[in-house]
């Protein structure tokens, strides 16, 4: 009888349970159609004429997705300015998320030009009007949906290992468009394709074929860690060990980044970490940290058995809270404080194309873009 009363009891907190998450996704796909309305009529009022775009005077790039985050935009526009267009001025155009991404990517590209922030087109064109730039052209981040600004060039940015999340549109799920939006762009470049087998990023590419252009350019590309930056350290001549340094160590990593999957599973790969020697935890994209989440990856390292933890974060987050960094993780001043139980090093990564390159500098020069 008891075990007759448990099996209903469980039936109907599982029936529960379906009821609550079946109301949730029906308010989130009503919220999604409006989202879906909103971002048509955005795009006809620009392809209409009624909204006018921004024309540059020099060849503009855009690098974008059409999922939220976690993409490899940034990153690709850092490999474009240091590899293809290395011969070339750049202006950047970047908005300003919590001043993470501009400031490491004015650390990253110090010969380029920026203009940042929600108005950073206006701000590029104001630019050019005054003559206080000698850009040659204009690379514009997260660019995709951004109608208001006129371009030559559309790059979408694809994270293989996380190609499309659900398939729904925001707030159900990460898509920013339908997948018909990308018969508008010129290239795809996929992402992390080093964390994906071969057979999957061949289904992923013909499943997206379908709506792309006949002339599309494919490229391929992998982050590639090339160091870990120690802020502890007393000079810059010592702050950088080689990424092997993790190699046996128990870690706890933390990231507030856009689908920090890839970030995670190369920190594990590099340390040779099992389930119970790293630990991982994420933060939502651009997250401001604070001492009570300091405190929390601190406690965190009770889970790792071991005396001495190292903990792990990314650029990113390095740039955008290194303040509170440096106050909770207790150096700056003379070390750890001794109540510590592990060093905080930054993983410092670059973007590296593996294959497409030819492709894009044919797509530049179609483009009247001399390289």
């Amino acid at each position: 009888r008891s075990s007759d009363l448990s099996s209903s009891s469980l039936t109907n907190h599982i029936n529960s349970v379906r009821s609550e998450l079946g109301i949730r996704n029906s308010i989130l796909s009503l919220l999604s159609s409006v989202y879906s309305v909103g971002v048509r009529l955005h795009r006809v009022s620009y392809e209409s004429s009624f909204l006018t775009k921004t024309h540059l005077p020099v060849p503009v790039i855009s690098v974008g997705n059409i999922t939220a985050g976690g993409n490899g935009k940034t990153p690709f526009v850092h490999l474009l300015v240091r590899n293809i267009l290395k011969h070339k001025k750049c202006l950047v155009l970047m908005r300003d998320y919590g001043e993470d991404e501009s400031k490491m990517s004015q650390a990253l590209l110090p010969n380029c030009h920026f203009a940042l922030g929600k108005s950073r087109v206006d701000k590029a064109a104001d630019i050019f009007k005054q003559s206080t730039s000698t850009a040659e052209l204009a690379l514009l981040d997260d660019g995709f949906q951004h109608w208001h600004c006129a371009r030559d060039i559309d790059i979408v940015m694809i994270n293989a290992m996380s190609p499309l999340g659900n398939g729904y549109m925001i707030p159900r799920g990460p898509m920013r468009e339908p997948l018909a939006a990308l018969s508008r762009a010129h290239a795809i470049v996929f992402n992390h394709t080093n964390h994906s087998s071969p057979a999957d990023l061949s289904l992923l590419r013909a499943c997206l074929q379908q709506y792309t252009r006949p002339d599309i350019v494919w490229a391929y590309t992998t982050m590639v860690p090339e160091c870990l930056m120690d802020p502890a350290a007393e000079d810059a001549s010592s702050n950088q060990l080689p990424v092997s340094a993790l190699s046996g160590k128990h870690i706890v990593c933390f990231a507030g980044i856009g689908q920090p999957d890839a970030f995670f599973a190369t920190v594990r790969q590099l340390s040779g970490a099992n389930a119970d020697s790293c630990v991982c935890i994420e933060y939502p994209d651009h997250h401001v940290y604070t001492a009570q989440d300091i405190q929390r990856i601190q406690q965190a390292s009770l889970q790792v058995s071991a005396a001495n933890v190292c903990f792990v974060t990314t650029e990113k987050d390095w740039y955008r809270c290194s303040d509170v960094f440096r106050q909770e993780f207790g150096f700056g001043f003379g070390g750890l404080h001794e109540h510590q139980r592990g060093k905080l090093f930054v993983l410092q990564s670059s973007m590296k194309l593996l294959s497409g390159g030819e492709d894009l500098q044919g797509l530049f020069r179609r483009a009247g873009i001399s390289l």
